[in-house]
């Protein structure tokens, strides 16, 4: 899915949906690094569909309120904007954890849709008399198809989760070579550390097969073109010579024949670790 494809299925989302379904779990992500993110759309709303807070590097506990839309917002949504700005910083509201009354500090007005650079102008220009100017964050649909990517990935991919789980444990499984006794080794040694890269040679073998022809009901003879790979012990002038990380982006199919502890289950287990953590960076 294209950024172009994301945008388009975040702003087929009513309002309610939207800020329950993506902007409450995008704050609330381990890293996006929100707390106590509480729904307070019509609940002593005061311009804040949601409140969360966090702290910043010194301890302080710092506040934001979230304005959620879903419409192209110009320049004449300004002054209706504008006034549930000031409310939203003119009235305290309750923070459930200590049940104490708090002040924002911090503003986000997002909408899935566009948010035209005069409409952003004219909102800091309103803003500028009560020195709320700086405290405002405008998000509109693209930046937040950015957010969405880099903090929760999952709203655009139900299975992201799954494979996320099944890529991590791969990763721990094929991460350490367990069985290393018979280099003297009791605990288990990370395999990239004892991982020697192979290089492999491709060679053609001609096989003959029996394939039975059934009009004329007698087996005829036909020749099979097969590609065997072995593990590069000695050089051969003869044979093309790969680095074997490069084997599976050039080829669909690989087999792979070397002698009992030549590196075959080893240099698998390299190529599924490596591949799990690309996946897990690029997820």
């Amino acid at each position: 899915m294209n950024k172009e494809q994301k945008l388009r299925m975040l702003q087929k989302l009513d309002e309610k949906t939207l800020t329950k379904k993506v902007i409450i779990p995008l704050h609330e992500s381990e890293e996006m690094g929100f707390k106590n993110v509480q729904y307070t759309h019509k609940v002593l709303e005061f311009g804040r569909d949601v409140i969360c807070s966090k702290d910043d590097v010194y301890g302080n506990r710092r506040y934001t309120g979230i304005q959620v839309k879903t419409i192209k917002i110009t320049k004449r949504n300004i002054p209706g904007i504008v006034t549930q700005v000031l409310e939203a910083f003119g009235e305290s509201f309750t923070d459930l954890c200590d049940l104490e009354k708090k002040d924002l500090n911090n503003f986000v007005l997002l909408t899935s849709k566009e948010f035209t650079g005069e409409a952003k102008d004219s909102l800091k220009a309103a803003l500028k008399s009560a020195h709320l100017d700086n405290l405002v964050v405008c998000i509109d649909g693209s930046k937040l198809v950015d957010l969405l990517n880099e903090y929760l990935p999952s709203a655009f991919w139900e299975e992201y989760d799954y494979f996320n789980r099944y890529f991590r444990k791969m990763k721990e499984e094929f991460e350490t070579i367990a069985d290393v006794t018979a280099i003297g080794q009791k605990e288990p040694v990370p395999l990239e550390e004892i991982y020697v890269s192979l290089r492999l040679s491709k060679e053609r073998e001609i096989l003959r097969e029996k394939e039975f022809d059934k009009e004329i009901g007698e087996g005829i003879d036909r020749q099979i073109d097969k590609e065997r790979w072995h593990i590069e012990e000695e050089p051969r002038r003869r044979e093309q010579i790969f680095d074997a990380d490069d084997i599976v982006k050039k080829f669909d199919k690989v087999v792979i024949v070397g002698a009992p502890g030549s590196g075959k289950t080893t240099l698998l287990k390299h190529l599924t670790l490596k591949f799990c953590k690309e996946n897990l960076e690029k997820q």
